[in-house]
């Protein structure tokens, strides 16, 4: 009886020990961790995506790209599931786990991050695993047993002397340097992951050196469609890359366009543009303008509804010379000839657009607008640019809005993209520009083409932009149209194997400061 009575507290002590070794004690501090919190992974101590949180980080994970974002005064990581690069800042770590998705839950390697964030791990007499911070305040991780059969618990901890943040000797292939073209512009090709490498294309501008950005339509027409090298070629740029969204039909921009104070095309929803004023100052986000009316001196209580578009059922459009010869066909729609702010003709459909002039339609309800205009009639357009975005003379629209006052964000849905641009990995390029105004980068990011680089999604393309130095950024016509180019010498690789023809794009050109452009057609 007594033999049993040993061997059942023998097998006791045993289930203990064991149960122990499987299930350590994890605490941050004096607070408990509670089993669902953290778990053994082959082997290896894991904690839950909210670990970091306990450390004062703050957490963002983006479900569509497996990226996950910590944040904690001015120290941000970046980690992806199924990766094992992470990077902090602009330095990339890599370890021998990858974060894991298990149950729906994120899983993260506890030893390496925290190694890797600047705490201090070591390990004391009594296998009591214990993470300080720099100020040594405790943040008692596990305590976890000795023995050879969970040896592999201890095989990854790093003990870490300094208190900034050390890589492992094996590093990820990380930036290259930069390479300068000419004076104030500068070019460098960046390589990152393995598996799933991505390639990017980097051109940094500096506008001390005397550079302008200018967005250029290509043959200087709405109309016109050219490879992004002949557009620079054109109007003798340095460099450039590709720019908004346009039709692939007829190659008219679906975006804001303004060249030299005048709007070539109008916006398609509320989508953010950049724009650059007389000044020199630059404005990125949703711009704030109306083009007003005015008959014999009177304003017309409506406004033009857009520019260089495709025409609406209730509405007034205006044409210039760029849209091409003619107006488009119309059955049902007046239109007007204005000629040096004169009425020259009042007819219905495909009239002729003078060059130093420009056509009204009236389409719908908008109609009746034209019962009280005549010949010889005075009729001006201005364009009334309100805000930060007053005198402005250069504008290109883009979207959606990837980084904002130096914070990641994806304002896709609010700007009514579709799926085949906010969602998966493709082609990207985007415009951004630091926090001082002093510099902007033009990114080109190759893409769909198997190993060599698979593309980003938009909120990868957003923290990698912001990694860089960009304090602002939007992104701009991707896929196919992606290509970015100094002089005649094409630089990226695009997925369709060359450069697709495009209706406009962003050049950078010398000059001494910026033309005072007039404000009205």
């Amino acid at each position: 009886m007594k033999k049993k009575i040993v061997f059942s507290l023998l097998l006791a002590i045993l289930f203990f020990y064991e149960t122990s070794l499987l299930f350590p004690n994890v605490q941050i501090g004096k607070n408990k961790l509670s089993p669902e919190e953290y778990r053994l992974i082959s082997g290896y101590l894991y904690v839950k995506l909210d670990f970091f949180e306990k450390l004062g980080y703050q957490v963002n994970y983006f479900e569509n790209s497996k990226i996950i974002l910590l944040s904690k005064d001015n120290t941000e990581v970046q980690l992806k599931v199924f990766s094992n690069y992470c990077w902090i800042d602009e330095e990339c770590f890599i370890s021998k786990l990858t974060v894991k998705l298990e149950d729906d839950m994120i899983w993260v390697p506890a030893y390496d991050v925290s190694g890797w964030l600047g705490y201090r791990v070591k390990e004391n007499r009594d296998k009591i695993v214990k993470i300080t911070d720099e100020v040594k305040s405790d943040v008692n991780l596990a305590s976890i047993f000795s023995g050879k059969k969970h040896a592999r618990l201890l095989k990854n901890i790093k003990i870490i002397k300094k208190k900034k943040p050390v890589a492992y000797k094996k590093r990820a292939k990380s930036y290259n340097k930069w390479k300068s073209l000419e004076k104030g512009v500068a070019y460098k090709k960046v390589s990152i992951g393995k598996k799933n490498r991505v390639v990017a294309h980097i051109i940094r501008i500096e506008r001390s050196s005397g550079l302008m950005p200018k967005p250029v339509l290509a043959k200087n027409s709405i109309l016109g469609k050219q490879t992004l090298s002949e557009i620079i070629c054109e109007y003798d740029g340095i460099c450039g890359i590709n720019g908004s969204y346009f039709d692939r039909t007829m190659g008219i921009p679906l975006g804001l366009f303004v060249s030299e104070g005048k709007i070539l095309s109008t916006p398609i929803y509320r989508r953010s543009a950049i724009g650059f004023n007389k000044n020199g100052e630059i404005n990125m986000g949703l711009p704030k303008f109306r083009i007003n009316i005015k008959i014999n001196g009177e304003n017309l209580k409506e406004s033009i509804n857009c520019v260089n578009q495709f025409p609406e059922k209730n509405g007034i459009m205006l044409y210039t010379s760029e849209y091409g010869t003619y107006t488009p066909a119309l059955k049902d729609g007046h239109e007007i000839v204005i000629t040096n702010n004169n009425v020259m003709s009042i007819g219905q459909g495909k009239s002729l657009i003078p060059p130093d002039g420009y056509v009204l339609v009236f389409t719908g309800k908008m109609k009746k607008y034209v019962d009280n205009i005549n010949l010889f009639d005075n009729v001006s357009a201005e364009n009334v640019f309100s805000g930060e975005w007053k005198g402005t003379v250069f504008a290109i629209g883009g979207g959606p809005r990837l980084v904002k006052n130096g914070k990641v964000v994806n304002t896709a849905k609010k700007e009514k993209f579709k799926n085949d641009i906010k969602i998966g990995r493709a082609p990207r390029s985007a415009i951004g520009l630091s926090r001082d105004g002093k510099t902007i980068f033009l990114v080109a990011v190759d893409g769909r083409q198997k190993k060599y680089s698979a593309g980003f999604t938009l909120d990868a393309l957003a923290m990698f932009l912001k990694n860089i130095g960009c304090y602002h950024a939007i992104n701009l016509d991707g896929g196919g149209s992606t290509s970015i180019a100094y002089r005649k010498k094409l630089l990226n690789r695009p997925s369709d194997r060359t450069m697709r023809k495009i209706s406009n794009a962003i050049i950078i050109t010398r000059v001494d400061e910026f033309k005072k452009y007039a404000y009205a057609y």
